[in-house]
């Protein structure tokens, strides 16, 4: 006796005929966009329209010292904190014949191989579209990006769990069965002996230029606070911005490799060359380094204008000091000789002072503005000490002293008083 089951149909069971929940094919896509790449950037723009809205609020002349002062932080700092992180420092790409992979005799015709360089890692790109593919992939995508990351530590020799991780993340390429040209080009950095130690050098480079660039980072960051407070010290720190990124760019040229990364194909040969990062964070640099000297100089000839412009109070950064000022009689030098070569009257007239606003740590202003507030008066020549020498048993005379002398005979005191 058998029994039957009746299958009960609900809501969610259409096009489920197995009776459990629809299992999809596996659907590998490359990666098109650089995530913390896109990420920085958007970050950059929402700051730029958040900006945009309350320069909108300001009227006339100030809403162009704000917008011109936003836009160069804005960009500057998006270049700084974007590249740090990009992978075109150093490029390189070429169309050639090559087998896919390992084991198949399937060949891509005139398929595109690139290269891109970062300061943490190399990124390898393989695409092959319409009649660069053989009828045996007809129904294949083959559209590579694979990421081959080298931070931080060079590792042990070797490929195993104490080697570095770009030697590990090449062995795990080889077990998933990535294709030969994507290995091959993997494999030339993953050597490290001899003469062949080209991953070792750019791992270097990376490390020590993605230093001066985060040491930028943070100089960038306090210009444009100061650049709010204080002129002087915001325009140098802008120019240790600009110095920090070009020293990363010639920490990574002069680092990366001793000998040009050459590698062999059928149809053609790799090389690489200096990509669009790299002369982008050098344009940076080189621009932040003028633009802070700039600064500089217009704040030491014009400070009013110039803390004006970048929204500060002059009064904030300026002191009242009172200089005391003492004038020679008759208002001429203190050179002049008097007859007889005897030194000339020093009586003075009421000590003048001159009230000045003086910017802090700049003393020799005051002294200057102090001196043409006056004529540029020229303090007379002190009269040099005279010491006189006294026996050591004479008893020295005193002017206006009250001595009293005794007459013997009389026997009676008078007083008397010398005048001198």
């Amino acid at each position: 006796m058998g029994t039957h089951h009746e299958s009960k149909s609900g809501f969610f069971d259409a096009f489920r005929s197995e009776g459990f929940p629809t299992i999809y094919g596996e659907n590998k896509t490359p990666a098109e966009v650089d995530v913390l790449e896109a990420g920085f950037i958007c970050a950059f723009v929402i700051l730029a329209i958040a900006f945009v809205i309350i320069v909108a609020a300001a009227n006339g002349k100030r809403r162009f010292n704000v917008s011109v002062r936003i836009a160069i932080c804005l960009v500057v700092g998006g270049i700084l904190t974007t590249l740090n992180f990009g992978y075109r420092w150093e490029v390189g790409s070429i169309r050639s014949n090559m087998a896919y992979k390992a084991g198949s005799a399937v060949e891509l015709h005139n398929a595109e191989i690139a290269v891109h360089f970062g300061l943490r890692g190399v990124n390898i790109t393989l695409k092959a579209e319409g009649d660069q593919k053989p009828p045996e992939l007809k129904h294949e995508i083959v559209n590579y990006n694979e990421e081959f990351s080298w931070t931080w530590d060079q590792g042990r020799f070797g490929f195993g769990p104490y080697a570095g991780r770009l030697q590990r993340t090449f062995r795990q390429g080889q077990r998933t069965g990535l294709p030969l040209p994507i290995l091959w080009v993997a494999d030339y950095l993953t050597l490290d002996g001899e003469g062949y130690r080209f991953g070792r050098f750019y791992r270097t480079a990376g490390w020590y230029a993605h230093i001066a660039m985060w040491t930028a980072f943070p100089c960038w960051l306090l210009s444009v606070i100061l650049l709010h407070t204080s002129v002087r010290y915001g325009s140098g720190f802008l120019v240790l911005t600009g110095f920090f990124q070009i020293f990363a760019c010639i920490l990574w040229v002069s680092i990366r490799n001793p000998n040009p990364l050459v590698i062999p194909f059928e149809n053609a040969t790799l090389t690489t060359k200096l990509g669009s990062d790299f002369y982008l964070v050098a344009i940076n640099g080189f621009f932040c380094l003028i633009l802070g000297t700039v600064i500089w100089v217009i704040d030491q000839i014009y400070p009013e204008p110039t803390a004006i412009f970048f929204g500060i109070d002059p009064l904030t950064d300026t002191v009242e000091v009172h200089q005391n000022v003492e004038k020679p009689k008759g208002g001429g030098g203190g050179e002049e000789v008097s007859k007889g070569g005897q030194q000339p009257s020093h009586s003075l007239l009421p000590e003048t002072v001159v009230q000045l606003k003086k910017r802090k740590t700049t003393i020799r202003r005051v002294q200057k503005a102090a001196e043409s507030a006056l004529g540029r008066i020229r303090r007379p020549v002190p009269v040099p000490r005279v010491t006189v020498e006294y026996d050591e048993m004479e008893e020295p005379e005193y002017s206006n002293q009250l001595q009293i002398n005794f007459d013997t005979q009389n026997e009676n005191a008078s007083y008397q008083q010398n005048q001198s």
